[in-house]
């Protein structure tokens, strides 16, 4: 039998669930691949030996930011939005990097796998529908401030108007988003979007908008999360051309 089958087959058998998802029924999908704490059964550390940009460090927050998010559009909307968020560590599996950068072993492969498997769904889903979004949510420490954005340089959105409309809903809500909407300025080089939003981003041909938002901390605090998700909550709604309640 198959390695990546039975690795799957053990996990299911066990009843651990690694990659917590939301079946959705509008065209926006968010994800946050960097919010887990759980170790991987039969997976080892990765040492990053051979790997490019070798991070292990959780982005506090994510997670609940995410799933804040999600429950926001539905309040406002009465649509469930598309949702994976990482359970696992990123010590064992980095589902924001290609397979052979992220995984070191059968067990983190298996449950990479399964996190792009749901986006891919959900991405199949939202790209026939106008305004279709995906979100990736992380966390940075450069500023605490800030809210980076990533679309590898506009190459995983449709065109710079409708990006500056998503960003210019932001910075109403005095979110300080960088680069600023309507200027032409370049993406911070550390905070441009990884894999996720290069997999299923207009750069690809079956991709839809996408962007990597890199929250400060002020925007994950325990305190203020829950107005960031509403705030995030208004611009996604604005963009996927959904009716608020």
């Amino acid at each position: 039998m198959h390695t990546m089958l039975v690795v799957w087959m053990v996990l299911q058998a066990q009843k651990i669930d690694l990659v917590e998802t939301q079946v959705g029924d509008c065209p926006v999908v968010l994800s946050a691949p960097h919010g887990g704490t759980l170790p991987i059964p039969g997976s080892s550390l990765r040492t990053g030996k051979g790997k490019d940009k070798f991070v292990t460090v959780r982005d506090t927050g994510v997670d609940r930011l995410a799933r804040l998010t999600a429950d926001a559009i539905e309040k406002k909307t009465g649509h469930k939005p598309w949702m994976c968020v990482a359970k696992f560590s990123r010590k064992f599996c980095d589902a924001n990097r290609p397979e052979d950068q992220g995984t070191e072993d059968p067990a983190a492969l298996a449950v990479h796998r399964e996190y792009h498997a749901f986006l891919r769904q959900a991405v199949e889903f939202a790209r026939p529908k106008p305004g279709a979004i995906l979100v990736d949510v992380h966390a940075q420490g450069t500023d605490s401030l800030v809210a980076f954005r990533g679309t590898q340089n506009l190459k995983t959105w449709t065109d710079r108007a409708s990006l500056d409309a998503f960003c210019s809903n932001l910075t109403r809500a005095n979110w300080q988003v960088f680069p600023a909407p309507k200027t032409t300025e370049q993406e911070h080089s550390s905070y441009t979007g990884g894999t996720i939003v290069a997999l299923y981003g207009r750069r690809s041909v079956s991709g839809i908008d996408a962007v990597q938002l890199e929250f400060g901390s002020h925007y994950l605090r325990k305190d203020q999360a829950q107005q960031t998700a509403n705030e995030l909550a208004d611009a996604v709604i604005a963009h996927a051309h959904l009716i608020a309640r």
